[in-house]
């Protein structure tokens, strides 16, 4: 079944936590796989963020904690097994670190799901970085034009 909303997400300027060049990439990304989920999530929150001590009202450590929380461009679903989706104009080796650190804060959150695929969505990849990241599990996938 594919997502219910795609054609209002498909509609907007930009997704959520998202520049405009990265909201064309994960445009193209969804387009491609969209029949693939149920639903898919964006800028979703992982892990606690920082934790103010000392003498910081609620509203404050609760933003600070918001702030700071990590967080994954591309959470897609199907039942309870997701993918989890680093969008970049650019991809560099940081987007490894990155996708690993979602899938462990993820699973913490989540623990009755199952991350079935890590994927870095990008326009194009610094140099050495495609063989990085296919060698250490994660799916690159290029859309070159999004950004034109």
């Amino acid at each position: 079944m594919p997502i219910a909303n795609l054609g209002l997400l498909l509609m907007k300027p930009h997704l959520p936590g998202m520049t405009p060049e990265e909201s064309a990439i994960a445009k193209a990304w969804l387009s491609v796989h969209a029949s693939e989920y149920d639903s898919a999530e964006f800028n979703v929150r992982l892990g606690e963020g920082m934790q103010l001590e000392g003498e910081w009202d609620a509203s404050m450590r609760r933003f600070a904690a918001l702030a700071t929380a990590k967080r994954a461009d591309i959470i897609a679903r199907q039942g309870s097994a997701v993918t989890i989706v680093e969008v970049k104009v650019r991809v560099g080796l940081g987007a490894l670190g990155q996708l690993i650190g979602y899938r462990d804060l993820w699973l913490k959150q989540n623990p009755t799901t199952v991350v079935t695929a890590l994927v870095a969505a990008a326009s194009t990849a610094e140099p050495d970085v495609q063989s990085v990241l296919q060698q250490s599990g994660v799916r690159l996938e290029f859309f070159p034009l999004a950004t034109s």
